[in-house]
């Protein structure tokens, strides 16, 4: 065999296992919120806008750095993540690394943290949930899987395309 017909058929093999193995680099993922007080958010995945954040966390945003029109033009999204309430306190969600690209799908791993057995918490309802920032197309699905392989939620880019606001709890 030629030394070029080598060099092709070597890199015909690697792009045939890139596409078996999807060599897709992933997007950065980036925690914008990690929080034990969640308001407004049940258990799941929801996309959210960037001024929602605030009233997530139970506050009011007073000017937003980020609008709509930028938001859209960079095909980010933000994707908030939570187990629903807990009984107690020492819950949290953790973004993992490394986030993998699979097929179309995206995979962000997630740790899903539980207070050790036996331990002492404070007796109050918590709301952990993780906010996470991302460019998407909107192809495929993405989902948060935890440290154990098992998928918490998934996302599929069904949403309209002007996603209604969070009203602040009063």
């Amino acid at each position: 065999m030629q030394p070029l017909s080598k060099f092709i058929s070597a890199h015909l093999l690697f792009l045939s296992l890139c596409i078996l193995q999807s060599c897709a680099h992933p997007p950065e993922v980036i925690s914008v919120l990690n929080h034990v007080s969640c308001q407004q958010i049940n258990k799941g995945v929801q996309r959210i806008q960037y001024s929602d954040i605030a009233t997530i966390r139970g506050s009011v945003m007073l000017e937003s750095t980020l609008n709509d029109q930028q938001q859209k033009a960079q095909n980010l999204i933000f994707l908030a993540l939570s187990q629903g309430p807990q009984a107690t306190s020492g819950y949290q969600l953790l973004l993992s690394s490394p986030t993998k690209v699979l097929g179309e799908d995206l995979l962000i791993p997630v740790h899903w943290q539980t207070p050790p057995e036996n331990s002492m918490q404070a007796q109050v309802i918590t709301h952990p949930c993780l906010i996470v920032a991302l460019e998407w197309p909107g192809e495929g699905s993405i989902k948060f899987v935890d440290q154990l392989g098992q998928t918490l939620a998934s996302y599929t880019n069904t949403t309209p395309a002007t996603l209604e606001p969070l009203q602040p709890a009063l």
